[in-house]
């Protein structure tokens, strides 16, 4: 028995040692990197969906980033459509194939006509295909997911041209992307639809804001049933100023909403349950921490919830609750200045992963934070912060790039943004860049301890 109590506190005691967590931000000058949704891989590295904008001139592609587990960046991938002159994504999933779908917008004309994209790609980040959405002016995907027949329906919201009112909007594919139906909620005030999730019975709840003149923004939500015809619709209007920015939909039927609210005098965190017809069972502020907004929910391995998003003086905030919506505990992370957190997941070793944006000197950079299961950065983690190991500079550059570096370094490799490899080197100290096209590249070192990446603009 001894032993065996032993045994058990050594690997519990290894697994609390090997817990990682980091805290890092993705960018360079001249360049704005938005990272809007992150899922985590099969070797628990992950993936981040996003944006790249062009600063000079202002030019945006879709973008996905994918680190090792430790947040090394791999590759980044960026993704255009022949015809607009923006793309962006909002969220990404896995897909039951062993792909990824990201979903998001594509603007065509200014000002800002937009129609909803779709993009598929393997885990290499190899797009497969991409589907476009919409009809007059704008129509815009916030969330994706795979439905039960390995389909996919697409929330968000339509505004056509000449009207100025927005509406919930539900798109539903098959397996292709291929439009099985569409549907507009309209109902003269204005709508904003910014999540969905399919429900037991194989309908659909979309969920967001509603506009109302009588008492102002409140939280909205309608249930579908599988063809999108509306079977209930609820305002949580005694609820003031309230949206909701993610909604699950639970194996009994309920429904919980995240978002925020402004009842007790400035924005706090909310989260909500409604039950299968739509009755509101139990709504919670946090008030205890700072004011603030949560934009994502991930359910927990112990039936609660990890609520995620930012306070009120910019930083990243993760409340952890249990079944019933009451607080576990909250954490703030701050990284830089001026953070916009929009996704977390719980990870396989019961930590989390949150991503979200941040201004690093003027430039907006990509985000990525991974806690323990108490939320927390341990002083024991094998990674804590960005490392300074290696440096590279200028960045961005047009003739040598200069290398420094601490750890011993055994290859250097120099590859182009689609992930084709440029040249290889030794340990050198430069690197010539002045025959390179204008882009986006990445330099990998490999060391005794560890592969690191590091972002380059060429100019």
């Amino acid at each position: 028995m001894k032993k065996l109590l032993l045994l058990i506190a050594l690997v519990c005691t290894q697994n609390a040692y090997s817990q990682i967590s980091f805290q890092k931000n993705y960018g360079v000058a001249n360049m704005n990197e938005y990272g809007q949704s992150v899922i985590q891989a099969a070797d628990s590295g992950y993936y981040v969906a996003g944006a790249l904008v062009h600063t000079n001139p202002i030019i945006g592609e879709g973008l996905l980033m994918r680190t090792d587990k430790y947040g090394n960046e791999v590759w980044t991938k960026t993704y255009v459509t022949n015809s607009s002159l923006d793309i962006g994504f909002d969220n990404i999933i896995h897909t039951s194939d062993g792909n990824l779908m990201m979903v998001g917008v594509a603007v065509y004309t200014l000002p800002q006509n937009y129609d909803v994209c779709l993009v598929k790609v393997d885990t290499a980040g190899n797009q497969l295909w991409m589907q476009k959405y919409g009809g007059d002016y704008r129509q815009r995907g916030m969330q994706v997911k795979e439905t039960f027949d390995h389909g996919f329906i697409i929330g968000g919201w339509n505004e056509m041209f000449g009207t100025a009112i927005s509406n919930f909007y539900l798109i539903r594919t098959d397996s292709l992307g291929d439009t099985l139906w569409t549907r507009n909620y309209p109902s003269g005030d204005q709508q904003y639809g910014y999540a969905v999730d399919q429900t037991p019975d194989s309908g659909f709840v979309i969920a967001g804001s509603i506009n109302v003149a009588t008492w102002g923004a409140s939280t909205y939500v309608i249930k579908t049933d599988k063809y999108g015809d509306t079977l209930w619709t609820k305002i949580l209007s005694s609820i003031d100023y309230s949206t909701a920015y993610d909604v699950k939909a639970n194996a009994d039927g309920h429904i919980i909403l995240s978002g925020y609210s402004n009842m007790s005098g400035c924005s706090q965190p909310l989260l909500a349950e409604l039950d299968e017809t739509g009755n509101l069972l139990w709504h919670e502020e946090y008030t205890d921490g700072p004011c603030g907004w949560s934009y994502s929910v991930a359910k927990t391995n112990d039936g609660g919830y990890a609520v995620f998003g930012m306070d009120n003086t910019s930083n990243f905030y993760l409340i952890k609750t249990d079944i019933n919506g009451d607080e576990d505990w909250h954490q703030k992370f701050d990284e830089m200045n001026s953070e916009f957190g929009y996704s977390v997941k719980q990870t396989s070793d019961g930590g989390y992963i949150m991503s979200g944006i941040g201004n690093d000197n003027g430039n907006i950079n990509i985000v990525l934070v991974k806690t323990g299961p108490d939320g927390t950065l341990s002083s024991n983690n094998v990674i804590s912060k960005n490392k300074q190991d290696i440096i590279i500079y200028p960045n961005p550059a047009n003739s040598v790039v200069y290398l420094q570096h601490s750890d011993a370094i055994l290859a250097i490799e120099l590859y182009d943004i689609t992930g084709k490899l440029i040249s290889s080197y030794g340990a050198v100290d430069k690197i010539d860049v002045s025959n390179l096209s204008k882009g986006i590249y990445f330099i990998q070192f490999l060391t005794e301890h560890q592969i690191v990446t590091k972002k380059l603009a060429v100019e």
